[in-house]
């Protein structure tokens, strides 16, 4: 009688678990369901996972976590689009074997290998004048280095091995993708090129590209990537011979290499940047100079909703948004701790989802007071997303989507690290002209007692 009434009991709380599970409860095969007869463009897919600690079911370059079928339709609340931005869905939906239908297309369960292109395109003869691929990196095509203007070039076009001063970096980004897999529960597998070198600045020294998707997290395919893009780090190379790291996160790079002008990377982001449905093709054309610095050129589909935004109004005393803290001795018991963000010391409550200035660095106590939120948003487990901002002296603070994760430094305390297209001002005023090229990272460290 108590074995079958332990019998009974796990059935129980395995059915319980089963339909909290929403992904599951859809009742199909986790994996790329690619659109019949599609493009290969952002959007012609379906990624299903049921698996791990946050399942979603990605539509339209949204991760959405609880999907519901009513009438004949799939309605979700809870989806999230890049930086953290919550978009519902709904859609007509209908589903047989390893086929679904939703608003009239139909998607198909594709096998796809580790790390491989989704949902390719059929291919097609190259057009005359059209790029020549020196490296299409057919397992992988995150980069893929071309050159322009056929025949023109040096027999040398293209990647080069990695310096050994950029094998460092290029070790750290190995072990961080490695921590955080294993960390989900995941079996990290590397590509044997994980990193791309190719001399985008022109100052003789290889650049270094890296992304998430030459790792396979097996166990926790979507800790690093999902309908958004995947995470990547770029070092490029400086004047002075060291290298700048930048944090990355989209769908794939184009790196051409051309005779007049010299390499222009084609950055394929997710269609949001260019105030789009997740699903729309959004580019954003930069370049790379010998000092490091990225410069946008050229925004081909339109350009991101900061720069379509007309400045806002200044307000006569513009102020950042403040929170009132309580005094430093009963922080901790009201939900607060103590963290560090660029010399300044910060409050963070995950509760309220804050994070707030709690004793400004002196260079910058002129523009943020004690008490001015620097983020606001969700904390769910490791994962974060909301809004941050941007300041400037006589300014309203400038908010812009984030996400990101908590880190576990092992025995170090924690960390948390954001990113984001940050805004960027017009150096006269208070007007927004842009953003960044790349996403600004923000990066805070937990305070140890020890």
């Amino acid at each position: 009688m108590r074995t079958a009434l332990l019998i009974c009991t796990s059935l129980i709380i395995a059915n319980a678990a089963a339909a909290e599970n929403k992904i599951a409860a859809l009742g199909l095969k986790d994996g790329w369901y690619c659109k019949v007869g599609g493009t290969g463009a952002e959007g012609d897919s379906v990624l299903v996972r049921s698996a791990g600690s946050r399942p979603f079911v990605g539509i339209d370059g949204r991760d959405c976590h609880d999907p519901v079928i009513s009438g004949g339709r799939l309605v979700a609340q809870t989806c999230y689009a890049n930086g953290g931005i919550k978009l519902p869905v709904s859609k007509s939906y209908s589903a047989t074997g390893d086929r679904i239908t939703l608003d009239g297309a139909d998607y198909v369960l594709t096998p796809t290998t580790p790390n491989g292109d989704v949902c390719p395109p059929a291919p097609k003869a190259a057009a005359v004048g059209s790029p020549k691929p020196t490296d299409d990196f057919a397992a992988d095509p995150t980069f893929i280095v071309t050159t322009v203007e056929k025949g023109t070039l040096p027999a040398d076009v293209g990647t080069m091995p990695i310096p050994a001063a950029a094998e460092p970096i290029v070790e750290a980004y190995r072990k961080y993708l490695t921590d955080e897999c294993r960390g989900s529960g995941g079996k990290p597998e590397f590509k044997p090129d994980f990193g791309t070198a190719v001399d985008v600045n022109g100052d003789g020294r290889a650049d270094v590209f890296m992304t998430s998707n030459r790792m396979m997290c097996d166990g926790a395919f979507s800790v690093f990537s999902g309908t958004a893009g995947a995470d990547a780090r770029w070092a490029l190379s400086k004047a002075d011979g060291t290298y700048s790291v930048v944090e990355q996160r989209h769908h794939r790079v184009e790196i051409q290499e051309t005779l007049k002008n010299g390499y222009q990377l084609i950055v394929h982001l997710h269609g949001s940047a260019c105030g789009k449905v997740g699903a729309a093709q959004c580019r954003n054309v930069v370049n790379v100079d010998r000092n490091a610095e990225i410069r946008s050129i050229a925004w081909p589909d339109g350009k991101d909703r900061l720069i379509q935004e007309k400045p806002a109004a200044t307000a006569s005393k513009p102020a950042p948004l403040t929170h009132n803290l309580p005094p430093a001795d009963a922080l901790a018991n009201s939900g607060w701790s103590t963290w560090f963000h660029n010399g300044s010391t910060m409050v963070v409550n995950e509760q309220t989802g804050r994070i707030v200035y709690e004793e400004p660095k002196a260079s910058i106590a002129g523009t943020v007071p004690k008490g001015a939120i620097l983020f606001e948003g969700k904390f769910d487990g490791k994962r974060i997303s909301g809004t941050a901002y941007v300041f400037k002296k006589g300014c309203d603070p400038a908010p812009y989507p984030v996400s990101g994760r908590v880190e576990d430094r092992k025995g170090a305390g924690s960390r948390i690290v954001l990113t984001g297209p940050a805004p960027k001002r017009d150096r006269n005023s208070c007007a927004i002209i842009g953003t960044t090229a790349t996403h600004s990272r923000l990066v805070f460290e937990e305070y140890m007692d020890i």
